[in-house]
């Protein structure tokens, strides 16, 4: 893995897992088809292991994540669901099924995002994504204030910062939005396209 020798690596930890199973290889494995771009491989895996045993919560986690990276959120809702019977307050499950939800304009988005936030409400990505439900879902002010803690624990993610923008563009403060659009396009960043948009429309 160190000298990216990924096939080879690949087939070690695949040796190594058959031998004697356990998180950290099948991570190891996880991560190799992660940087081999093979998701569907990872998620073949992981079904298997978990017919295994059905209600092994770290396999569960692992399928919905692996499912939400290759763009199939329908069963990542599936095996989200699942694994939150188990653990109710697994702050990321909670976190990402809410935004699968929000994607889906599904009322229970912001009752999940809502729990995961006060649960963690020092994580910035958390912070974020309940702050942008809130706002979707027509709460501005509660939306704004969320998501100006999303920004200060997180500075530099240019997401929060126009999902921070949209917040005071909602709340009819054209002023302090421009400052953290202009702001956001002064970085490179991949947001820069939705953020002159927005500007232009202010």
């Amino acid at each position: 893995l160190a000298e990216k020798k990924y096939t080879q690596a690949l087939d070690n930890y695949q040796q190594a897992y058959d031998i004697r199973p356990n998180i950290k290889v099948l991570d190891g494995i996880l991560k190799l088809l992660r940087i081999q771009n093979k998701p569907d491989i990872a998620i073949k895996l992981l079904k298997k292991e978990l017919n295994k045993n059905k209600t092994d919560a770290n396999i569960q986690y692992r399928l919905a994540m692996a499912y939400q990276n290759n763009g199939q959120n329908d069963q990542a809702e599936k095996y989200y669901e699942q694994l939150l019977t188990q653990q109710a307050d697994n702050t990321i499950a909670l976190n990402n099924l809410a935004w699968i939800y929000s994607q889906k304009n599904n009322p229970k988005a912001v009752k999940l995002a809502q729990k995961a936030y006060q649960l963690a409400p020092e994580s910035g990505a958390i912070a974020d994504t309940y702050g942008h439900i809130l706002l979707k879902n027509g709460n501005p002010k509660l939306s704004l204030k969320v998501l100006k803690q999303a920004a200060k624990l997180n500075p530099d993610l240019a997401e929060i910062q126009l999902h921070l923008a949209e917040a005071y563009i909602a709340n009819q403060n054209k002023t302090q939005a421009k400052i953290v659009l202009q702001n956001l396009l002064n970085k490179e960043s991949i947001e820069n396209k939705k953020a002159k948009a927005l500007l232009a429309e202010l």
